[in-house]
């Protein structure tokens, strides 16, 4: 038995979340670039959550939160081509990228394809190339002994996995008026920062990561620079952590610690709106892409908080009753409220 308010909103339980964690054969099967991403079993995705749910860890678990942002505004993926949904999306996107005061205009989705969680991509073998042709050129270094003396045995083989996959925690999926596919690829924290480095490069912090597997998968590589027309990326937290180029924070008793200067994401998206501090950051890009592909990458970079994708939920009215009333009483419980 779930736990309020879970129960509510999902009375049959939570399989019917099961295109969360599932690509479908079809969307795959409509645009190869995904076929990148590794399968998982959707009934093991979805015993993990549950599992989560009945435990003290629930009210601390960052992705219940995300799947339940995408939730509201997707809800069991039965009718994604429901106008209300898309027109929803547009709003949110629309609140995004320009309502307050991202300097990009805003996607727009003429139809819904899904959203997923917990997207496992591959590894990113155009950064894998320029670590071991640039970076580790003249052999092995980082900081630590026993990290360089691990990293000079992996540069030794013929193809080292230096970075791994990545673990993206969402993305939504869908067409704009020309049938053009578009993605939206979402990095969501809580109270948790972004890391600030991987196991072999004590210089790469996680935007910086997801932003570069998002345009390795776009443009297969760096083969098709016209797969750029397909990336969006969105910083996905609370509220109270915006920094005012992206809108205002939402104001908390915490006000007087300045939290919208207490993470490490509230610096790098700020630098981020600047095309070259972009690409400072993906220096393997450099040659690649010109001014204005990077100038497309920094104004493609948004900020959503909880705080929007819950005003938006219930002011278009996504969910009916009891759901509306468990929907935000999740997300107060976790401080995130709507008028």
């Amino acid at each position: 038995m779930l736990p309020e308010p879970l129960s509510s909103l999902f009375p049959q339980g939570l399989d019917c979340l099961g295109p969360y964690f599932s690509p479908s054969a079809c969307e795959e099967a409509r645009d190869t670039r995904l076929s990148s991403c590794i399968p998982r079993k959707t009934k093991g995705w979805i015993a993990e959550y549950q599992h989560v749910a009945l435990s003290p860890e629930f009210y601390h678990h960052e992705p219940w939160l995300t799947l339940m942002a995408l939730y509201g505004m997707l809800g069991d993926h039965t009718d994604l081509d429901s106008q209300q949904r898309v027109s929803a999306v547009n709003q949110l996107m629309n609140v995004v990228y320009t309502g307050k005061g991202a300097k990009a205009s805003a996607p727009r989705f003429s139809k819904l394809l899904g959203a997923q969680v917990e997207v496992c991509l591959r590894e990113n073998l155009v950064f894998r190339d320029y670590l071991k042709r640039s970076t580790f050129k003249n052999g092995a270094y980082h900081p630590y002994a026993d990290r360089r003396q691990t990293l000079a045995h992996k540069l030794s083989r013929e193809s080292p996995s230096l970075e791994g996959n990545t673990m993206l925690d969402a993305l939504i999926s869908g067409e704009d008026y020309a049938g053009r596919r578009m993605y939206i690829f979402i990095e969501a924290k809580f109270l948790s920062d972004i890391s600030k480095d991987i196991s072999y490069l004590p210089v790469r912090n996680q935007l910086a990561r997801n932003i570069d597997c998002a345009l390795d998968l776009m443009t297969e590589g760096g083969s098709n620079l016209d797969g750029l027309n397909d990336f969006w990326f969105v910083l996905l937290t609370p509220g109270l952590f915006r920094i005012p180029s992206y809108g205002s924070p939402i104001s908390t008793a915490l006000d007087s610690f300045t939290p919208s200067k207490s993470r490490l994401f509230c610096y790098k998206m700020d630098e981020y709106r600047d095309p070259d501090l972009v690409k400072l950051d993906l220096p393997h890009w450099v040659g690649r892409l010109n001014d204005s592909h990077w100038d497309h990458v920094s104004k493609r970079t948004g900020w959503m908080t909880f705080e929007d994708v819950v005003e938006v939920v219930c002011s278009e009215h996504l969910l009916t009753e009891p759901g509306v009333t468990a929907y935000k009483e999740f997300f107060e419980a976790r401080g995130i409220t709507v008028g």
